[in-house]
């Protein structure tokens, strides 16, 4: 086939994928959608395979050097927008289907395995010698269609434990060895796609018991009027872990003797996302955040918002004055005792210093008369959870909070440290 026909089905292919995944819908009926799913899915695996044969003749050359890639990885990745993982494995696949694996190149093309069996097979007989590489491979490919790719790597442990026990024992001991350093100490943290973080690791016994009793101490207790979403243990914890990060970042700055440092974030945002709190603000690293995430971050964090313009200029670039002096915030906690939520049991430690109109978007002042105590459970509320505060005319000046759903507002209250004689606390 001359290259320009090759060219021409390609597009060909993919439009006509194309064309059949518009036409699916809530309206497709499931009937259908079970007796096609084995032809796309056998499809899937002629894409894979095309792919990894594609991206092996690729790397076997230098012409995607023309568009300044400096490697095939880097060429993929400006193609695809995939993860170094995706074209990794493809990469390894398509070598090994050219130069070593016969068999399991047949059995891809007839659809008896797929992209992670075929994976399975090369990572298992990578480091063999080659008469006991080439029967391994024939054996895995030939048994590998009723099995999963992790059941085709137990049969290919077990197959190469009693072909080449020296192999398997120093495979085996490169494996507990690798399990060593992750049963000791293991942090993985990673943005995800939607702009989220995944956070998981393993700790040993000592790092566990400290991490699990500094947690208990910042968790709160559950809010009867919350949801069970937010009020999980689960949704807990991951918030007394952000408070925990926030005190150990006020330390080190604290400790460094003046702010704006390291520890300081600069976020872009749009004047419309600004003034409505919609819309996302950007970080120079290219992290996103709600702009309501931004806009109460700026309350009383080292959060400094640049503005834009509709033609991407600056109109405002915010200073950190906003955040709360050490005097001033001593001042706020004689006056408010911790957070002001109705029911709230949250002491200063562990509160927000919230400005009633917003430092930035309203030019609100960073002074005691439009500033409270707020737990970081209650600041979200008040900023991405569609609540309103009012102040009220008491002597206290305790406030209201207004729920999203129109039901009648729930009195906060103060806790000051000091009372004039006779003044008892009230009651709310």
């Amino acid at each position: 086939m001359i290259e320009a026909e090759f060219g021409a089905k390609a597009a060909q292919a993919h439009a006509l994928l194309a064309e059949l995944a518009a036409l699916v819908s809530s309206d497709t009926s499931a009937t259908l959608a079970v007796e096609v799913l084995p032809e796309i899915l056998g499809a899937g695996r002629q894409a894979d395979l095309l792919t990894c044969r594609l991206i092996e003749r690729a790397d076997r050359s230098d012409t995607y050097a023309g568009d300044g890639a400096a490697s095939t990885q880097a060429f993929v990745r400006q193609i695809s927008g995939e993860s170094d993982s995706w074209i990794s494995k493809r990469v390894q696949v398509g070598r090994a289907l050219a130069d070593r694996m016969p068999v399991t190149a047949k059995a891809f093309e007839a659809g008896d395995l797929g992209l992670d069996h075929a994976h399975v097979i090369q990572q298992a007989t990578k480091d063999l010698q080659e008469d006991l590489a080439a029967d391994l491979e024939a054996f895995l490919a030939q048994h590998a269609a009723p099995l999963t790719p992790k059941q085709l790597r137990v049969v290919a442990e077990e197959l190469l434990a009693a072909a080449a026990p020296e192999q398997s024992a120093d495979d085996a001991a490169r494996k507990r060895a690798a399990q060593h350093l992750h049963l000791h100490l293991h942090l993985h943290l990673s943005e995800t796609l939607d702009g989220r973080w995944r956070l998981d690791g393993s700790l040993d016994a000592e790092a566990g018991l400290i991490i699990a009793k500094t947690i208990a101490e910042y968790l709160r207790k559950p809010d009867p009027e919350g949801d069970l979403l937010t009020e999980s243990i689960g949704s807990r914890r991951a918030e007394a872990l952000v408070q925990i990060a926030r005190h150990a970042s006020a330390h080190a700055e604290s400790c460094n003797g003046e702010g704006g440092g390291r520890h300081t974030v600069v976020v872009g945002l749009s004047h419309q996302a600004l003034l409505d709190g919609l819309g996302t603000a950007g970080t120079p690293e290219g992290q996103r955040l709600p702009a309501a995430a931004a806009r109460r971050m700026a309350c009383d964090a080292g959060i400094i918002p640049a503005v834009f313009g509709s033609d991407s200029e600056i109109l405002d670039f915010g200073r950190r004055t906003r955040t709360i002096p050490n005097g001033l915030r001593h001042f706020i906690v004689a006056r408010d005792g911790g957070c002001v939520w109705p029911g709230c049991d949250r002491p200063p430690s562990f509160t927000e210093a919230h400005h009633r109109e917003e430092w930035f978007r309203d030019q609100g002042e960073t002074e005691p008369e439009n500033l409270d105590l707020l737990s970081t459970h209650h600041h979200h509320k008040v900023h991405e959870g569609g609540w309103n505060m009012t102040i009220g005319e008491d002597p206290d000046r305790n406030p209201w909070f207004w729920p999203p759903d129109g039901r009648p507002p729930l009195q906060g209250h103060r806790r000051p440290l000091l009372r004039m004689p006779g003044q008892t606390p009230r009651r709310t």
